[in-house]
């Protein structure tokens, strides 16, 4: 009981202290965006304290056990295309469709968080569920890489990809490229983006 109080206590201050940071006066939804933020540096520092005491933290920012995720269904390869890292998730039925097709799928997270292994187990979901071999690139993160350095290696990754389907055994006319909010955005049209 002691801990949960000295807890809760912790929690408690620190969620203050953050929630009384200036935020600038145009902001449309000042509460919110304050508590959010709160919430999430309270997480954030209550993971730092446990790796001070020997804990384990991971935050959804930049997570980097790629071993989350497991499947017998599905095998997981760690490769580089074009100077951009990706995951290649390999399914047992894909086997069964020569030259079968993949999805090149780019992770959401408002530009600025989201990794690999933050979607390995809805990515490896998505290759096991369509029998479809999936790629993911580790594109670059906002505020450290500006636009447009995520969208190019998305580019990038999507080019060598295309360009190498045979080798994969993937026809080059069933891939899908797809991705979720910030994601969905970095999914290029290659008729306008291969142009440039």
């Amino acid at each position: 009981m002691g801990r949960k109080l000295v807890a809760g206590l912790v929690f408690a201050v620190c969620f203050a202290y953050f929630l009384y940071i200036p935020y600038p006066d145009q902001c449309d939804f000042p509460i919110l965006v304050k508590v959010f933020y709160s919430l999430l540096k309270v997480l954030d520092f209550a993971g730092g304290v446990s790796v001070w005491f020997g804990g384990r933290y991971s935050t959804p920012y930049k997570l980097t056990d790629y071993n989350l995720a497991k499947s017998s269904d599905v095998m997981t390869t760690i490769a580089m295309f074009d100077g951009v890292e990706v995951a290649i998730y390999h399914p047992k039925e894909f086997a069964k469709n020569r030259p079968g097709s993949a999805m090149i799928y780019f992770h959401g997270g408002g530009f600025t968080i989201g990794s690999i292994a933050s979607y390995a187990s809805v990515t490896m979901k998505i290759a096991e569920k369509t029998g479809m071999l999936v790629i993911v690139p580790e594109y670059r993160l906002a505020p450290d890489h500006p636009f447009p350095a995520g969208f190019d290696d998305c580019l990038r990754v999507t080019k060598h990809f295309i360009e190498r389907a045979h080798d994969f055994d993937v026809d080059p006319n069933k891939i899908v490229l797809s991705g979720d909010s910030a994601g969905y955005f970095f999914s290029p049209d290659p008729k306008f983006s291969f142009t440039r």
